[in-house]
């Protein structure tokens, strides 16, 4: 089966505007950056990219609501501030948003410290699956 039609690279989890290319470069781009040695690297590795990607969407999340809720993308406000800051209250958007946001870039980092915590304890391509809590 192709690696685009499902598992971990599949286009399912690409957003109307991204594309296939645009991900697999990013995802080229990280792995290599990252370096993974053995197989528990690569994994903590594919998570970290996957988070990042996810991660680099908030910026166009928040504009669109934005958007949605009444101010331009040239920051011209089309109600009023109190409506404004009402609707957001009421529909507590930009809370539930950032809430999944810091659950990302947490996840993201402990991905780090974990591939971090693998390269200082294990020095080469062993697994230690005290990694793991076993």
């Amino acid at each position: 089966m192709h690696s685009k039609e499902c598992g971990l690279f599949s286009q399912k989890g690409l957003l109307p505007g991204e594309t296939w290319e645009g991900y697999a470069a990013f995802h080229e781009s990280q792995l290599h950056q990252l370096c993974p040695r053995n197989p528990l690297e690569r994994h903590l590795a594919e998570e970290y990219i996957g988070l990042s990607w996810r991660l680099r969407r908030f910026p166009e999340f928040e504009a669109e609501i934005f958007t949605r809720y009444g101010i331009s993308p040239e920051g011209n406000r089309r109600k009023s501030s109190l409506a404004l800051v009402n609707d957001l209250q009421t529909d507590n958007i930009l809370t539930n948003l950032a809430q999944y946001e810091s659950k990302l870039r947490k996840s993201a980092l402990e991905c780090l410290k974990t591939l971090l915590r693998c390269r200082k304890e294990g020095g080469g391509n062993e697994v230690n699956q005290s990694h793991f809590g076993f």
